[in-house]
């Protein structure tokens, strides 16, 4: 099973929202969830949706989410340099206000405006062929899991992963570089999470 990251953009007044009834998030998290997946559902999971569509009601429309699926930690780590948090500008994916219920893997979290204006920035000075180079650089260090330099795949197989890992990193970079530069020529904030 992967470990999906989501991000979701947030006006001023949704962020306040949230802040003051943090339990919204988990219904906010599970529509989200439904917009990204479209999936057929259970008579019971519709359910579900649906009331959590009314809790969250109270805070207005809300943006469309962007799903970074399970090549966000590998993003993560050619923006930051590492896989873990640090105190960086690239670190935006692993960092912010913990906001409500523990998702599987720690709580939402919520980044301000400002924030995503400082990220927006962060992102802007990225280009493709450095990232590019990093991904080499992750991939030579064995920071993927299973292709570590000592138990690494080789061959015909090792180079088609590097080449989808290479080509999905990338995407996501565009995908991640065009929403935050949406939400913050808007003004909101981001809401991000792993389930």
């Amino acid at each position: 099973m992967s470990m999906n990251c989501s991000i979701l953009g947030l006006t001023p007044a949704q962020i306040d929202g949230l802040v003051a009834a943090p339990e919204l998030v988990t219904h906010l998290v599970l529509v989200a969830w439904d917009e990204t997946r479209k999936a057929h559902l259970d008579e019971d999971r519709q359910v579900r949706i649906a009331e959590a569509r009314e809790q969250i009601a109270q805070l207005g429309p809300f943006e469309p989410p962007l799903d970074l699926e399970e090549w966000w930690h590998s993003l993560h780590y050619v923006l930051a340099g590492e896989m873990r948090p640090i105190d960086g500008g690239g670190d935006l994916l692993l960092t912010g206000q913990e906001l409500g219920e523990d998702m599987g893997y720690g709580p939402a979290r919520l980044h301000s405006p400002a924030e995503t204006k400082d990220f927006r920035r962060f992102l802007e000075t990225q280009d493709l062929a450095n990232l590019q180079a990093r991904i080499g650089e992750m991939s030579r260090l064995g920071v993927y899991p299973g292709r570590g330099p000592r138990g690494a795949v080789t061959g015909p197989a090792n180079a088609e992963f590097q080449e989808m890992l290479r080509n999905n990193v990338c995407r996501c970079f565009v995908r991640l570089r065009d929403y935050v530069q949406k939400m913050s020529d808007r003004g909101n904030g981001l809401l991000i999470w792993v389930i």
